[in-house]
């Protein structure tokens, strides 16, 4: 059961490097040129501020109803969720929360939703009172709680479990769900978190999966285990449309990291996974070793693979494609004529995995931006990355809001129209915002014996040029309301040091001309 989350470290750290030499634009629908032009102009723009507070971030905030919520480092290795009223910046609440069992590497944003009424609310994982007893079961034996967001009152809370996974939005999109794995069994059990005026935490036992692994994609679709092996399948009205072996769809070898990285467009029934042949599949049958553990990877392994999720049929495969470089930034999330605007990467080189340093190494290495047809596979336009330096340090990039994506290079850099294919160069005035990922380390106070639970925060954000160079300047206004959360007339941003919130004001309407 554990080698899911061994294999997702691996392909983490080997995809994070590779997605630093990326970046991608928010998520609005595909503007006209004189939007274009409106989009680039507010990259030269500064907002103004309305309140900062100094805090020691460890991600970007959530926002919902007037109140924004966010992870801050505590003493001793400990960590804070606190609770600020978006208009004033002031702080209403906070309260100790603690990673769970599978969180590692993973991004880990505050959960804040709303109630079927409306009322904000936030669920959380509670330190469990066992991590001074040296008692290394019982320290993750733990509660999932859920509170009024403004006023940081408990509303309910789960017995004691050792949780699978953390809580998130379930399948059908109402209410939130988590997994908890019972003592002395290898299956899971699924609860569900009723999201009524007053929450309540119920065992999901209408869930026909209950008992496996297993995790939900989207729309009913689930990635599944068990003793035979990893399953793909649908359920609707809480009855199995479909279900087959992952080999029929990806192939003999490759893996979906969990559903790590998928496209979901629900008007067109399509699923699409960017998978990869495993590292256990290339280590234990393709590579013979010389030196240690040196594990070399042709980067052509990747391959989407499109399924119509009414009928679990494969609609088409693209070799060496992957949609993982991008989906950081919410590339994905763009709409077109299909429903979503559709980019992928190519890779070619060859990266080499260094156990003893944790680290991939690249020789030869090409990357080149693709916009598809996601019903057909088929390539509108593509654009050669520069790559200069493929084991460089430049930040990931998320600066460009609309349809235009930076293409970050040293020397190099450009913004490229994603509906066109039209590259523009980036000019010296143009501020971006660098994201740099963050990461805590919750040390569980067990002894020296015990490594530290690493846990990833996301991302926070600093001023740069296009280049990825630092630069002495405030976000400009196009980095402002890409990369933050936005809430009436301010947009919320975590960089180091301080959240701020941005003055931003609403999106004018185009103008029209009667001919």
């Amino acid at each position: 059961m554990h080698t899911r989350y061994r294999s997702a470290r691996r392909r983490s750290v080997y995809c994070a490097l590779l997605m630093v030499l990326l970046a991608v634009a928010g998520c609005t629908p595909a503007p006209e040129a004189a939007e274009r032009s409106q989009t680039i102009e507010s990259l030269t723009l500064t907002p103004e501020t309305a309140w900062s507070v100094e805090l020691d971030l460890i991600g970007q905030p959530q926002v919902a109803q007037g109140i924004a919520v966010v992870h801050v480092r505590a003493p001793e290795d400990r960590m804070h969720l606190v609770a600020f009223d978006v208009e004033t910046g002031k702080k209403l609440w906070r309260t100790f929360v603690a990673p769970s069992w599978g969180s590692s590497n993973r991004k880990w944003e505050p959960v804040l939703v709303e109630t079927r009424s409306g009322i904000a609310v936030v669920a959380y994982v509670e330190p469990s009172p066992d991590e001074l007893s040296g008692d290394y079961a019982a320290a993750w034996s733990t509660s999932v709680v859920v509170a009024d967001a403004k006023t940081g009152k408990e509303l309910t809370r789960s017995p004691r479990q050792t949780l699978d996974s953390r809580p998130s939005t379930c399948s059908d999109g109402t209410d939130l769900c988590y997994t908890e794995l019972p003592p002395g069994s290898d299956g899971v059990v699924a609860h569900r978190i009723v999201l009524d005026d007053a929450p309540d935490i119920i065992e999901d036992t209408g869930n026909p999966l209950a008992g496996f692994e297993h995790a939900f994609l989207a729309d009913g679709v689930y990635l599944r285990y068990d003793s035979r092996g990893e399953y793909l399948g649908r359920i609707v009205d809480g009855k199995k449309l479909w279900e087959k072996h992952l080999e029929r769809f990806v192939g003999e070898g490759y893996d979906p990291y969990y559903g790590y990285s998928w496209l979901n467009s629900e008007v067109e029934n399509l699923l699409i996974l960017s998978v990869e042949r495993s590292y256990e599949a290339d280590r234990w049958r393709d590579t013979k070793y010389e030196e240690g553990d040196y594990v070399p990877r042709d980067l052509g392994s990747r391959k989407q693979v499109a399924i119509n999720t009414e009928s679990g049929e494969i609609m088409w495969a693209s070799a060496g494609r992957d949609s993982r470089c991008l989906d950081r930034w919410g590339a994905l999330s763009n709409e077109d004529e299909h429903g979503k605007l559709a980019l992928r990467c190519v890779y070619d080189g060859t990266g080499t995995y260094d156990s003893e340093h944790n680290s991939f190494n690249y020789s030869n290495l090409q990357i080149t931006v693709e916009r598809f047809d996601p019903l057909t596979g088929e390539t509108k336009w593509s654009h050669e990355y520069p790559v200069k330096d493929p084991n460089g340090a430049i930040d990931d990039l998320v600066a460009v809001r609309g349809n235009v994506l930076l293409t970050a290079s040293k020397g190099n850099p450009a913004l490229l129209d994603v509906t066109t294919g039209e590259v523009t160069v980036a000019e010296p005035d143009m501020v971006f915002a660098c994201a740099k990922p963050t990461r805590f380390t919750y040390r569980q106070r067990r002894g020296e014996d015990y490594p530290p639970y690493v846990s990833s925060g996301g991302g926070l954000f600093a001023p740069c040029d296009a280049a990825g160079d630092p630069v002495e300047a405030e976000l400009s206004l196009s980095a402002v309301t890409t990369v933050g959360q936005a809430a009436e007339s301010l947009t919320l941003v975590g960089l180091e040091g301080r959240l701020v919130a941005f003055k931003t004001p609403a999106e004018a309407e185009p103008e029209t001309t009667e001919s």
